[in-house]
Formats: C-alpha cells, sequence, structure tokens
C-alpha cells in the first residue's frame, strides 16, 4: 500500500552506509578507521544515538557495522562515510545515490550517512531493494541478528564493553522475543 509514497527514512539510511562500506572494505577485521573530532561536531547537541566512541579511537570496519547495526551509532556512519569517501561526505552522498539508483529505487534522496536529517526520504519500494541488496551480505545479516556485541579495548576504553540491539526482538528478556 502506497510503496512510492516518500517517507523520512530515519536509520534506514544506515543500511547504506553499510553496505558501502562493506563493498568498500578489503577486509573487516585489519582495515581500521579513527574517530576524528568532526565527526563529534557533526553530532553535537543533536541527542543521537551512539555507541560511546571516542575521538582518537580507531575501530576496525567490522566493529564499525556492529555499531551503526547494533545501537544504530551515528557516529559509526558518519565514520563509515568519511573512510569510504575519503572525507568528503558530498561525495558519499554522490555515491549512496548512485547505488540507490543501481538497485532501482525512484523515490530515495539521502541527505547524510545516519539518518539524522528529516530530508533523508525513502518509499517503501524502495526500503525493500535497499533491504535485498542489505541481506546479500552474510556479514550484514549475521551482524544485524547479534543482541549483544563486545567492542575491544581501545586508546579510550581501557576495558572490552558491550553494545546492544535496539531490536526487542533479539533480546531474550523482551516480551517481544
Amino acid at each position: 500500500k502506497n510503496a512510492d509514497t516518500p517517507l523520512v527514512a530515519a536509520s534506514l539510511v544506515k543500511l547504506m552506509t553499510c553496505i558501502l562500506l562493506i563493498e568498500h572494505a578489503q577486509n573487516l577485521d585489519t582495515e581500521t578507521v579513527t574517530a576524528e573530532q568532526w565527526v563529534f561536531d557533526q553530532l553535537y547537541g543533536k541527542n543521537a544515538s551512539h555507541a560511546d566512541i571516542r575521538t582518537g579511537e580507531t575501530l576496525t570496519i567490522r566493529e564499525l557495522l556492529y555499531a551503526m547495526l547494533l545501537p544504530s551509532a551515528n557516529e559509526a556512519a558518519l565514520m563509515s562515510a568519511g573512510y569510504v569517501s575519503g572525507g568528503n561526505l558530498n561525495n558519499f552522498l554522490f555515491q549512496m545515490h548512485a547505488r540507490a539508483e543501481g538497485l532501482g529505487c525512484t523515490g530515495t534522496t539521502f541527505t547524510d550517512p545516519n539518518g539524522l536529517s528529516e530530508q533523508n526520504m525513502v518509499t517503501a519500494r524502495d526500503a525493500a531493494l535497499i533491504m535485498r541488496a542489505f541481506l546479500s551480505y552474510p556479514e550484514l545479516v549475521e551482524i544485524a541478528g547479534t543482541p549483544s556485541y563486545e567492542m575491544a579495548a581501545h586508546e579510550k576504553h581501557g576495558e572490552p564493553y558491550f553494545i546492544t540491539s535496539t531490536n526487542r526482538l533479539l533480546a531474550t528478556t523482551s516480551p517481544y522475543y
């Protein structure tokens, strides 16, 4: 019903960010990205979901994917976009649109890599096309179905810590499980 009506995409945008990141990466466990201050400057005052990644920390691509897909971490999405685009977010938005067009999307507009802007739009039909592409990557399917993940100790985290999924269907303690 209303398959071609554009709606605010919100964190569905992160699905495309994950697709572009996994397609760009050569090795999820050896390639790393360092959190730069600009990432946090973009999120300042937005009360955005996060994975407690801190300026100066270096994470693997796999950790960024877990951060985006479990707690819907906005800093991880920005770090990923910066990595894929060589630091040019406009270039990343171009890549997002080109990939969506390649999937057959006709009613999608991306204005950021994390979905915080209400100008990010997607139709139900396009969301299904993007999800089909997302599900073609076994690593993404596995990560998205994980209830919690232990992030390694990093420069600003002396000990490992857990991030958890916002998907209450995955939590065995949830009435929705």
